[in-house]
């Protein structure tokens, strides 16, 4: 089979008609997975500002996606610990945790987010490069607690950082110059636990709402972000030490605050549908 063939099989709907948790691990009775990675003991946190009606950014949902785009370009101020806690919880917070999946296990639970991911499939990891309050650092988010852990304290971290992306001219250049670099990793068995037959169509639809919840919330805070694919496999699941199997970095995006006039980048732009092509 060719490759693209393999690509146009991926796209289609793989649903049959059978009880497909029931021979995955959920109908197995084999346990759900653990929802959040664990720490050591004498791990350092940091606990993150709360986030709730009263102290989020009130931009309408109409501003928030109409002025949604791409922003690469960054400048020397700082994000703010309550800018980074509220993009945390827009992309993977938590807002309550219920009963789930009882039909098949009697302590199974689900966790309602600002994103749809109920067995939290995902992990955060933030290269934190010019945030107030936070050495630079790489750090891994806990949802549960809405705190971070310090993960990994690394020379030259931006460095590091950029060398995990391709194309040196763009990609390499302004992650070193955002305030945090964003790594979403994926623990394939969270999703394969519910969905043997399907759980990679899953994930991928499942990173695509963090993504736009990333832009969205940047863009309530009037900060630019942009979420990035075109990063190194072998380096950024190297930098985050993960196995690549196991678990293995699925996305990752930069934020930072932009200058006014970076703001409208295609404002200039003439739009072509009132021109005649």
């Amino acid at each position: 089979m060719d490759n693209r063939q393999i690509e146009m099989d991926f796209l289609k709907s793989s649903v049959r008609d059978y009880e497909e948790k029931a021979i995955s691990g959920i109908g197995l009775g084999i346990p759900q997975p653990e929802m959040q990675k664990s720490y050591p003991n004498d791990a350092v946190l940091v606990d993150l500002p709360k986030i709730d009606k009263s102290s989020s950014p009130q931009m309408s949902f109409f501003d928030c996606t109409s002025q949604r785009c791409s922003r690469r370009y960054y400048n020397e101020k700082q994000l703010s610990l309550f800018e980074l806690s509220f993009i945390l919880w827009c992309t993977q917070g938590i807002k309550k945790v219920i009963p789930g999946y009882r039909k098949y296990t009697k302590d199974g639970r689900n966790a309602l987010r600002p994103v749809p991911d109920p067995n939290c499939i995902f992990e955060t990891y933030i290269a934190a490069l010019n945030v107030e309050n936070l050495q630079q650092s790489l750090y891994r988010y806990l949802p549960f607690s809405h705190q971070l852990v310090l993960y990994k304290e690394i020379n030259d971290l931006a460095e590091k950082v950029a060398e995990s992306f391709n194309n040196p001219m763009q990609n390499q250049d302004y992650t070193k110059k955002a305030g945090a670099v964003f790594y979403w990793t994926n623990i394939p068995y969270r999703a394969e636990w519910r969905n043997k037959d399907r759980f990679a169509r899953g994930i991928i639809m499942g990173i695509g709402h963090v993504s736009q919840n990333f832009y969205l919330a940047t863009e309530a805070l009037q900060c630019g972000c942009v979420s990035i694919s075109g990063y190194l496999q072998g380096k950024a699941d190297t930098l985050l030490g993960v196995d690549g199997e196991n678990e293995l970095t699925i996305l990752c995006g930069a934020v930072g605050h932009v200058d006014t006039d970076n703001r409208d980048v295609y404002a200039q732009l003439p739009d072509l549908r009132s021109i005649d092509i």
